[in-house]
């Protein structure tokens, strides 16, 4: 098993991490960066106040150069709460990460402004695996 430098052995229990998209996050929003050997098993939303945008209001959160890549246009108007995405909207999801990942979030909507909602809480739930529990495509290996 690899060690770090503080020779304790690799975390393999879940691990959460948790960052915030604004309503003016219009554009790819730094969230946070998952690790090489970490593979991501769910996101979720979180938001006090749904959007109050005329038509749409969307979540997407995607890596760098690729703005949907985990979660593709989850909305964000019709409920407040745990909003769970579908899994037609979910991708790329217990796939073992081979590099670091910088996640990013960006919020959408259309038909006319919003003047409240959010902040939406992005939830990445997530485990860490070592040599020989991926593939060299990036696949867990059960």
């Amino acid at each position: 098993m690899t060690q770090f430098a503080t020779g304790l052995p690799l975390n393999r229990g879940e691990q959460v991490v948790v960052a915030s998209v604004a309503r003016t996050d219009t554009a790819a929003k730094n969230l946070f960066v998952l690790p090489a050997d970490s593979v991501p098993l769910y996101f979720l939303i979180y938001t006090d106040v749904a959007s109050n945008a005329v038509t749409t209001a969307t979540v997407s959160v995607g890596k760098t150069g690729t703005g949907t890549f985990f979660l593709n246009t989850v909305d964000v108007k019709t409920a407040a709460g745990l909003i769970v995405p579908p899994s037609a909207k979910n991708t790329n999801l217990v796939k073992g990460l081979l590099t670091d990942t910088m996640v990013t979030g960006t919020y959408a909507e259309s038909g006319g402004a919003s003047s409240s909602g959010g902040p939406f809480y992005v939830i990445c739930v997530f485990i860490r695996v070592g040599p020989g529990d991926i593939t060299s495509t990036g696949v867990l290996v059960n």
